[in-house]
């Protein structure tokens, strides 16, 4: 799923239990090491409130077995429980003396990390890489790592040799099927996610990077069908992974937000508040409907989520929004102000950092109608690579072009997305206006009928659909 493609909590080197051995960790006590091991399978399979629970009893067996408060204090990391997490992550830092030379690297690597010495984790990470290059788990953080620099290729490399060795780890799946959607070749990567589900049937979140794919290659009806029978079959897992729970509703929510029906999408991602009860989730779900909000041109209730989000969510992120909303509030001499504010307080300038600004800035282009800096803006973004849903950027620049009057242009490049996509609506209507503007009037009516087919329970009032209540009248009086 698209929000834990890689670990990022504060461990780098994670494998699944199966893949590893019980005399790999340093403890006397059988029973914390069984705790410990039960626990790291949970939390690899999403479940951290299972985990925590085994975690608490592992230590409670040993309380000098370093590894386990690191992992603890991996949980509440994740949880957004950083105050927790650094008492647990000392006590680990503390007891890592005693511990093997892998686990007290382990342990240095997420400390120095969590303390902001990133120069200093790095250098660790290397050693432990030089080390132990054999491990799996150091195999695996070299894929990861492949897979962060966007060199799949190795990525995949890594992986397959992981699972000639270990089929079982069910992970390696899941990235490979990533990796292959990343760059585009959806029949690997749909073959790969089915292998995931395949490995691993009993957990929740092979279904989710499954219904992900789907999403990803336009398959709207599918995601809702394939989820909506996991929840007929697996609802009694919800309560027991409520984290994947409230992802696969907010993917339902998706789901429903590209069919335009905007009540329904507003409906599940408020189903999945009710299985969030952790901030990152929170945050997940604010985030859905803020752009849920601006992408309707809802402004009253863009406002609203705004302020529930802005407070519990990473500062350069609120402040990414904030420029956003004031962009849809037509507020556009603040937003220029705030977009220079914006790259001045960001020290570390790598490429998310560009992208960021690139559509901050190419969303107050086109909405003051500066279509040619709009688009030169977009295709910036668009250009840096990482997004398994990059026709979102790819749109905006192609209809930054067409308005431009590069029309052919912008057609050719929708006609691309629709490739990959045959029903992305965005696309889909643009691509209609666009043969309108240059009088193919079969072709706009064509492109038309295809949005119509697939907005046919959409809700009237959205502004999408009002857009193309205009274009079929035009059409129509042609």
């Amino acid at each position: 799923m698209g929000k834990n493609l890689i670990y990022y909590g504060l461990i780098l080197f994670l494998l699944v239990s199966a893949c590893s051995k019980k005399s790999e960790w340093t403890t006397k006590s059988e029973t914390a090491r069984d705790y410990f091991l039960k626990g790291r399978e949970a939390q690899l399979s999403f479940n951290a409130g299972k985990a925590q629970e085994l975690y608490k009893k592992a230590y409670r067996a040993d309380t000098s077995f370093a590894i386990v408060p690191l992992y603890m204090a991996d949980v509440f990391y994740n949880n957004d429980e950083k105050d927790s997490a650094k008492i647990y992550l000392l006590k680990a830092y503390n007891l890592s003396k005693k511990a093997s030379r892998f686990e007290k690297l382990i342990i240095e690597n997420s400390y120095t990390r969590f303390m902001g010495n990133v120069e200093q984790a790095a250098r660790i990470e290397d050693s432990l890489i030089a080390e132990f290059p054999d491990r799996l788990d150091v195999q695996a953080r070299i894929a990861q790592k492949a897979f962060q620099t966007a060199d799949y290729e190795k990525c995949r490399e890594i992986y397959f040799q992981i699972i000639e060795k270990f089929s079982d780890y069910a992970m390696a799946y899941n990235m490979i099927g990533y990796s292959y959607a990343l760059q585009g070749y959806y029949r690997d990567a749909q073959k790969y996610f089915e292998k995931y589900v395949a490995v691993a049937p009993n957990i929740l979140n092979p279904y989710d990077s499954m219904a992900e794919f789907y999403m990803i290659t336009g398959k709207y009806h599918e995601t809702l069908k394939f989820l909506g029978e996991l929840i007929d079959t697996r609802h009694h897992q919800f309560e027991q992974n409520k984290f994947l729970a409230a992802v696969i509703y907010l993917k339902i929510a998706d789901a429903y937000k590209e069919l335009g029906q905007f009540q329904k999408a507003v409906q599940h991602a408020e189903i999945a508040r009710t299985y969030s009860d952790h901030v990152p989730g929170i945050h997940q779900i604010n985030n859905f409907l803020f752009y849920l909000y601006f992408d309707f041109n809802d402004l009253e209730n863009l406002e609203i989520e705004y302020d529930k989000i802005k407070d519990i969510i990473p500062r350069v992120e609120s402040n990414f929004l904030k420029i956003l909303l004031k962009i849809k509030q037509k507020n556009y001499t603040a937003a220029e102000k705030e977009i220079d504010d914006f790259c001045s307080k960001i020290q570390y300038k790598d490429k998310n950092y560009v992208k960021l600004v690139s559509i901050l800035e190419g969303e107050l282009a086109i909405a003051q109608e500066h279509y040619a800096v709009a688009a030169d803006k977009f295709k910036t973004a668009a250009g840096i690579t990482g997004d398994i849903y990059p026709a979102k950027i790819q749109n905006k620049y192609y209809i930054s072009l067409g308005l431009d009057g590069k029309i052919d242009e912008a057609i050719e490049g929708l006609q691309n997305i629709l490739k990959k996509n045959p029903n992305n609506p965005v696309s889909l209507i643009n691509i209609s206006r666009f043969y309108y503007e240059k009088d193919e009037i079969n072709k706009a009516q064509h492109y038309m009928d295809h949005f119509l087919k697939l907005w046919e329970n959409a809700d009237p009032e959205s502004s999408i659909m009002q857009q193309a209540m205009e274009l079929k009248r035009n059409l129509e009086e042609y």
